[in-house]
């Protein structure tokens, strides 16, 4: 299961993953979600620049704020998106608008429009069902009452995100990587050059 959610900054594409998160949790709860950005729910691990367990990586909820900001998007779409047809993984992608969500996660699932009406609390969402060609007669509305204050306890909306050192990204990945395998997708999901990939999968092997 792969959703697509996208709107301007500001206007509710966190709050309805989160939101999602939250029913998640309480309908599968001893599975994990992941996510880049912090959740506090139980079975819950923050992975900031995305790097995961692959080799373990089942039966889960992957939430992917923002993702044109992954180092290597096309890399990482390929890997994840394989996996989830098999291992019953839930995603749900962000982006602030259409054409940053690439055509593969569009084709294998319904993208969402949102807008958050403040003085109400009330999250207006546009469901198109035909992802690819956004026809009218596909398109459902639907408004989730209370919404902020359903999730405020879970997640900060003014969390700052954590900046990509080297270093931080060398940690990461070690974190995540349970096995050579995991250590090889991880690192391919940080870098397309094979060069840089070869020498960073050596140095790192070694800590596994």
């Amino acid at each position: 299961m792969l959703h697509s959610i996208t709107s301007q900054m500001g206007k509710g594409k966190t709050l309805l993953m989160s939101l999602y998160a939250l029913e998640y949790s309480k309908q599968y709860k001893n599975n994990m979600i992941y996510a880049n950005y912090s959740l506090d729910l139980k079975n819950f691990i923050y992975t900031p620049y995305l790097f995961l367990p692959f080799s373990k990586l089942q039966n889960c909820l992957l939430l992917i704020d923002d993702i044109y900001a992954l180092q290597n998007l096309s890399s990482f779409v390929s890997v994840v998106v394989n996996m989830s047809r098999k291992m019953d993984i839930h995603i749900l992608v962000s982006a602030q608008r259409r054409t940053m969500i690439i055509p593969l996660i569009r084709s294998l699932g319904n993208m969402y429009e949102v807008e958050y009406d403040k003085e109400l609390d009330i999250l207006v969402v546009k469901e198109y069902q035909d992802s690819i060609n956004f026809e009218e007669k596909d398109i459902r509305f639907f408004g989730i009452k209370n919404a902020v204050k359903t999730v405020k306890d879970i997640y900060n909306t003014n969390e700052i995100v954590k900046f990509a050192t080297k270093t931080a990204i060398k940690k990461e990945i070690l974190k995540y990587s349970k096995n050579k395998e995991d250590l090889e997708l991880n690192v391919a999901i940080f870098t397309k050059s094979e060069t840089k990939s070869t020498k960073l999968v050596k140095e790192l092997s070694d800590f596994l």
